[in-house]
């Protein structure tokens, strides 16, 4: 997270190591893309959150930025779900490649570039539902999805039609 005083140029970088991204789905979001914008937004602290600057010594209410500084291999997006103790059933759309450009600083240059390898699913309510996962094979590139007992094959149509909890994506 990036804070930045609004008084002066000063800026501080607090590095806050995560394995999963938790992204709220706001409430005009139709897309993952949106889900990352909103994230990683630029927000104004309110004045219950005030600051003292380092350099300026005034107490004002920053900026915050979150950015991604490194991410890993395998990237988990968790979308957030549930709240208030209900389920948001907003369909997201999401792609099968995951460019993260806009969102990271890549420090280590591994690339930005994701492609999605599976998705988990709660189909029901809070309360009770069911949970299933649609995997990518990698040896024959074909979907998947596993479901208790059964496994069948899935089409790319039929997966993006799915409104999944949880994402993983590969770095290509």
């Amino acid at each position: 997270s990036v804070t930045s005083c609004t008084e002066c140029d000063y800026v501080t970088v607090n590095f806050d190591p995560c394995m999963v991204l938790s992204l709220e789905i706001p409430n005009d979001a139709t897309s993952l893309t949106d889900c990352f914008d909103s994230y990683t937004k630029k927000t104004t602290l309110d004045c219950s959150n005030s600051w003292k600057c380092d350099k300026c010594n005034q107490y004002v209410e920053p900026d915050k930025k979150i950015i991604l500084w490194k991410s890993s291999d395998i990237l988990i997006i968790l979308l957030k779900r549930y709240s208030d103790n209900r389920k948001n059933n907003t369909f997201i759309e999401f792609p099968l490649d995951l460019d993260i450009s806009s969102y990271s600083l890549n420090y280590n240059n591994d690339g930005f570039n994701y492609r999605l390898s599976g998705i988990c699913i709660q189909s029901g309510s809070l309360g009770g539902g069911h949970y299933y996962a649609m995997c990518r094979n990698e040896l024959d590139q074909k979907w998947r999805e596993y479901n208790d007992t059964g496994v069948r094959e899935v089409d790319e149509s039929q997966l993006l039609k799915q409104k999944p909890y949880c994402l993983f994506y590969r770095r290509l």
